[in-house]
């Protein structure tokens, strides 16, 4: 795969990720910034570890044959990273890892735990987050908007 060959790994974050991380996150931070979330992803793309699969493996698993699925998309591989405290969920796309959730390890089915035993450390050395902090920043504000409204979507203005 193109994205794992090389020490450094381009990232893109999305404002799904960026959502639930901030859903799940340890503790209060008084002033959580776009830098710490990507110093967060950051880290857990170059110190966990790592285990990938392709569309037909997941498929296959939950019982579709190829038939089902849409034979015009190319096949992707989906790939998590994971440390004691977060997983994070990637696709590749070329070069780049596009970061689409992340989820508490905790929270993880009792047969990936089992299978993360057997996976191999991450073979990157350093991380590029292609995101802007401050796009970063504006997803947090928005997130904590909503929070403070009850929950309720707030649109995002361009």
């Amino acid at each position: 795969m193109d994205a794992l060959r090389g020490k450094i790994a381009k990232i893109v974050i999305t404002r799904h990720a960026v959502e639930r991380l901030l859903e799940r996150k340890p503790r209060e931070y008084r002033k959580i910034s776009g830098e710490v979330i990507a110093n967060i992803v950051g880290n857990v793309v170059c110190s966990g570890k790592y285990l990938e699969r392709t569309d037909e493996e997941e498929s296959a698993e939950e019982g579709m044959s190829k038939s089902v699925k849409s034979g015009a998309r190319s096949v992707s591989k989906n790939i998590r990273f994971s440390t004691r405290k977060y997983t994070v969920c990637c696709r590749s796309e070329g070069d780049k890892l596009v970061v689409t959730t992340v989820i508490n390890t905790e929270e993880m089915t009792d047969a990936y735990k089992k299978a993360l035993k057997y996976a191999k450390y991450s073979p990157f050395e350093r991380v590029i987050v292609l995101n802007p902090t401050k796009q970063i920043e504006r997803w947090v504000r928005k997130w904590s908007e909503g929070k403070d409204t009850g929950g309720q979507a707030v649109q995002e203005q361009s």
